[in-house]
């Protein structure tokens, strides 16, 4: 008589993750302090009016200083996605390019379009519920130095409503809470804000 397999409910990119760690060690990578390569940022967004605060504010606060175009893309939004991006993006004094569709057209299609007229020497992708921590962008781009590595990526956890507030506090969050924005609802564990090689965008 055979045992029942019990396969805990938890998410395939966890697991791949923990299989990941478990079969070898992390790679560290290293990078001189001037490399610095200019990075530009695409944010696909869909009925984000409510989320897409926050991940600008955390993209405003971003230590790393050779941030280039960034680039929002609203993919046929309900509501005023559009509309919030350019208010909150003005109040933080980011220079944002607002692409708006009629109808959506999916997540894939918005970062091809963006990626394949870019320029610059990187393209990194942000989600549009993603809060990122101040130094992101700074140590995402470190493995790029190494001409094998043809993409980086991070991971989300859940935030509380309070560290969420407190991670706009600096830039945005007078702001946030007289509008009485709710906080976003994050994703439970996934890979996220990628940042992919310049001659791996226009694929």
């Amino acid at each position: 008589m055979g045992f029942p397999v019990v396969i805990p409910a938890i998410g395939s990119q966890a697991v791949l993750g923990a299989y990941a760690k478990l079969k070898r060690d992390p790679v560290k990578y290293e990078c001189p302090a001037n490399y610095i390569p200019e990075v530009d940022v695409v944010i696909p967004a869909f009925g984000a009016a409510k989320r897409i605060p926050y991940a600008l504010a955390s993209l405003a606060d971003q230590t790393y200083s050779n941030i280039g175009k960034i680039t929002i893309v609203d993919d046929g939004s309900p509501d005023r996605t559009s509309d919030a991006a350019k208010l909150f993006g003005e109040e933080l004094g980011l220079d944002l390019e607002i692409i708006r569709r009629e109808r959506s057209q999916g997540k894939t299609p918005s970062i091809k379009q963006i990626a394949r007229r870019g320029n610059s020497d990187k393209l990194f992708v942000l989600d549009e519920d993603t809060i990122l921590a101040p130094n992101y962008i700074e140590r995402v781009r470190v493995p790029h130095y190494n001409e094998k590595v043809a993409s980086s990526f991070g991971i989300v956890r859940p935030l509380t409503r309070k560290k969420k507030l407190h991670s706009t506090d600096r830039r945005s969050s007078h702001s946030l809470c007289d509008c009485r924005v709710p906080a976003p609802r994050m994703k439970n564990l996934c890979l996220t804000s990628l940042m992919l090689r310049w001659d791996l965008k226009r694929v």
